[in-house]
């Protein structure tokens, strides 16, 4: 099977309006990579990298029509001078590669405190005692948690899961957050708009011999979830924002909502949503471009 990868290169400044432009295009899920600073995009003076490629996978008909209004509205973007400094490419990517592709660079990794994720393919690795670890296998659906966003969010979750509670994992990806949620006790709930990832969290829950009270594929938190103690989700800011009146409706009084994958140019439009919404800021973590949040619904 053939998909089609449309990608955008951009700074640092502008990566919150490439997520939402490709995002908006094709209506899939964007993936995005840290690249090592080269050429006119730098560095910041710590060395961390600012030019990041975004990307979105689009597949059989859908394919061709995605990429004439990702190009279209990337014209309109450049002429209102709402995006700045990007290159566009395109590419056709086959399934079996680009799932295979993963295991070159997914490695055992440590992700938050004793906790691992560790390839299914890699049957020798040894947790250090006491140590969880998470057996995950992504396939074709993204989160592997080497990035700074699904670190932070582990982190986040796991200080604040307990036995007993009800946890929604809303854009799984590939499951980690969950996975990691149920494994301390949790009764989860796990949904994504797409399917293969739906697909993969539910591979992934039963390669870590542990259930999910459903794993759906919706746009939202589905109706037939029940209130939430704590609600999880790794997104990007455009989408946080539209998800945040949902967020406070299926959380339980002094519930939680544990938040990653915004950049600082998307911080505020997230804070004020989730204001607007009586959920209140208690945490924030920053790693590089990234931060993540946690907020509890007071009332």
């Amino acid at each position: 099977m053939r998909w089609r990868r449309l990608s955008l290169r951009v700074g640092a400044r502008d990566l919150e309006q490439a997520n939402a432009l490709l995002a908006a295009a094709t209506g899939a899920r964007t993936a995005v990579e840290e690249i090592a600073p080269r050429g006119t995009f730098g560095s910041d003076a710590a060395g961390r990298p600012l030019h990041f490629q975004v990307s979105a996978y689009v597949i059989g008909e859908s394919a061709r029509n995605a990429e004439r209004t990702f190009r279209s509205a990337l014209a309109r973007a450049r002429r209102l001078q709402l995006i700045g400094g990007v290159r566009a490419s395109t590419a056709t990517v086959r399934d079996d590669d680009w799932a295979s592709g993963w295991k070159r660079y997914f490695k055992p990794l440590r992700v938050a405190r004793a906790t691992y994720v560790v390839p299914s393919w890699r049957l020798d690795f040894k947790a250090p005692r006491g140590a969880q670890t998470i057996v995950l296998d992504p396939g074709m659906a993204f989160g592997t948690g080497q990035h700074a966003t699904t670190k932070m969010a582990l982190e986040l979750l796991l200080a604040r899961v307990r036995p007993g509670d009800v946890v929604l994992d809303v854009g799984c990806g590939s499951g980690i957050l969950g996975i990691a949620a149920a494994q301390r006790g949790a009764r989860v709930y796990a949904c994504d708009v797409d399917q293969i990832a739906v697909k993969a969290t539910r591979e992934n829950f039963r390669a870590n011999e542990v259930r999910a009270g459903a794993v759906k594929r919706a746009a939202g938190i589905p109706k037939t979830f029940p209130s939430a103690s704590i609600v999880a989700a790794n997104i990007t800011a455009d989408v946080l924002q539209t998800l945040a009146p949902g967020f406070a409706r299926a959380l339980v009084k002094g519930g939680g909502v544990v938040t990653s994958g915004v950049t600082q140019r998307g911080r505020q439009t997230v804070l004020d949503a989730f204001a607007r919404h009586r959920l209140r800021l208690v945490d924030e973590r920053k790693s590089g471009e990234w931060l993540a949040f946690a907020h509890v619904k007071d009332r």
